[in-house]
This record gives C-alpha cells, sequence and structure tokens, in this order.
C-alpha cells in the first residue's frame, strides 16, 4: 500500500472515532458502557483485519518534586516562550503543545517520506 493510501486511511479513520467519541459522549451512557463500546469496536476491528499488534504509548512516571523544580527553572527552547522559564510558561500552553507533538511528529514523519523530500534528500 502506498504512503498516500496509508495517510487518507488513517485521516478516515481519526474522522471515525472523532464522530465516535461524540456520539458516545452525548449520549450519557456510564462510564462503563463507554469502555465496553470502545473495547467492541477494537474486537470488531481485529475480526475485519486480523490480529493486528498496536504498541500502546508508553506511561511516563511524574517527575518527582525535585526533578518538577529543576526542569521548571529550564528554559522553553523554542516556539511562542522562547527563553522563558518552564515554570513560567502558562499552563495552557504547555498542555496545547503536548496535544500538538503527537500529531506533529506524524505529520513530519508522513512529509519526510513524500517523495518531493526524498528526492530532495538524496
Amino acid at each position: 500500500m502506498a504512503l498516500e493510501d496509508n495517510v487518507a486511511a488513517r485521516l478516515f479513520a481519526n474522522e471515525l472515532v472523532d464522530m465516535g467519541f461524540s456520539l458516545v459522549n452525548e449520549s450519557g451512557i456510564p462510564t462503563e458502557s463507554v469502555r465496553r463500546f470502545w473495547q467492541y469496536v477494537m474486537e470488531s476491528a481485529a475480526d475485519l483485519v486480523g490480529d493486528v499488534v498496536v504498541d500502546k504509548p508508553k506511561q511516563l512516571a511524574p517527575m518527582s518534586d525535585i526533578d518538577a523544580r529543576r526542569f521548571g527553572r529550564s528554559l522553553m527552547p523554542f516556539g511562542q516562550h522562547n527563553g522563558t522559564s518552564i515554570d513560567e510558561v502558562p499552563i495552557d500552553y504547555l498542555e496545547w503543545l503536548l496535544d500538538q507533538q503527537g500529531t506533529f511528529m506524524e505529520d513530519l514523519a508522513c512529509y519526510m517520506a513524500s517523495t518531493r523530500i526524498m528526492s530532495e534528500r538524496r
């Protein structure tokens, strides 16, 4: 399957998952039922495509208070708050940055694999 097809499939899957989240969240069903709903979706998908191993993102352990204080004093190395200590960067911005990381890294990987960029890298 071509890279473009993989990207299109992933975008479509993201749209379906977003729609599923919206519908489930608006339904008012109990949390345990939501968990069962998504379990059923995963099982149904596995039945359709076979057993596919999906690596779950690594769960990071929280920093100790000492490490968090030390990190908070370090300077933001890029972006809107470049040069500002992490402690002084608004929490909303840091949360936004965390959300962007996954999307950006995925988009960057697809960009770097594009025919145009691959030809420039040779």
